[in-house]
């Protein structure tokens, strides 16, 4: 398992709490949700954040991709890199407080 969270967003969770099970589970506003994935916007003690879920997905997805010649996406981690790129090149994109996945 790999976990990377800002140290404000670590603080502001209740003692003795799984990270991960806290945000795979904390409940908020959903903005978008699709069969694997979840857009949903949460407070974290004084933090109003917005979090991104990705469940993965089953090899008969993976499979479809690779018969259409893409690249499957099994994890949010195309769109935390992605973010880093963008933010390199100088473009203003929402900053990553946490970026985490496990089971891969």
């Amino acid at each position: 398992m790999y976990l990377e969270l800002d140290p404000a967003l670590k603080a502001a969770l209740p003692e003795d709490t799984n990270t991960f099970e806290w945000f795979l589970h904390a409940k908020g506003t959903t903005h978008r949700e699709e069969k694997h994935r979840l857009t949903y916007e949460t407070r974290l003690g004084e933090h109003h954040i917005f979090v991104k879920r990705h469940l993965g997905c089953g090899w008969r997805e993976v499979l479809k991709d690779w018969y259409r010649l893409r690249k499957p996406v099994v994890s949010a981690r195309t769109e935390w890199d992605g973010a880093a790129i963008l933010a390199e090149a100088g473009l203003r994109v929402p900053r990553v407080l946490g970026k985490g996945e496990r089971g891969r």
